[in-house]
């Protein structure tokens, strides 16, 4: 475990699909974020998953960047406002997303290695609210559990990105509705489900 706090951005978009959403769309979405790297160098560590918890929520797209320039370099790309954002953003009339009001649509952290790296596996991104002053009390719940065997990655930051999304630096708005990301890596969904949740109750 160690704990996150650099300039390598790393991002998550969480959506769930407009009901009614035909199929075709859905997978000409997914297409064009698998395809993003492709188009847009500055992508990192890009992958594109299926959310299977409890919460409505369909897709995951994880990604990172290697400085906010490089951030502010795949805003500005053709491809991310040509291709993108036209199922993405609320004044596209082809917008097939939502995030369902629970606040993961877009979240993130700065980190100074890319120690979230999981080639093959399940990640569990755990959202959190922490008090403020009980970072450090939270930090060292998370190590205690981190030790064990079986998770594989294991990364608590600040949900920084959350609202700084423009350029990864500059805050447009208030609080994020989660102030932490614990991001968790194991090698299967099988050793994912199995993982003690007794921190929960620390």
């Amino acid at each position: 475990h160690r704990r996150a706090g650099g300039m390598i951005l790393r991002r998550f978009e969480i959506y769930s699909f407009t009901p009614g959403t035909p199929e075709p769309l859905r997978a000409a979405m997914a297409l064009s974020m698998k395809d993003c790297a492709r188009h847009i160098p500055e992508v990192l560590d890009s992958a594109l998953g299926i959310h299977l918890g409890e919460v409505p929520l369909d897709l995951a797209w994880e990604h990172a960047y290697a400085s906010p320039a490089a951030y502010r370099r795949y805003m500005e790309h053709p491809f991310h406002a040509n291709i993108l954002d036209r199922y993405l953003t609320h004044d596209s009339p082809e917008k097939i997303i939502t995030s369902m009001g629970l606040g993961v649509d877009l979240i993130g952290y700065a980190c100074e290695a890319r120690d979230y790296s999981l080639p093959q596996g399940a990640r569990r991104i755990t959202c959190l609210k922490l008090r403020d002053g009980a970072a450090d009390i939270f930090a060292a719940i998370v190590a205690q559990a981190a030790a064990r065997a079986g998770m594989a990655v294991s990364v608590l930051a600040e949900n920084s990105l959350a609202n700084r999304w423009t350029d990864g630096v500059t805050e447009i708005s208030g609080l994020p509705v989660f102030s932490h990301i614990w991001e968790q890596g194991f090698a299967s969904l099988d050793e994912a489900r199995a993982f003690p949740t007794d921190w929960r109750a620390a």
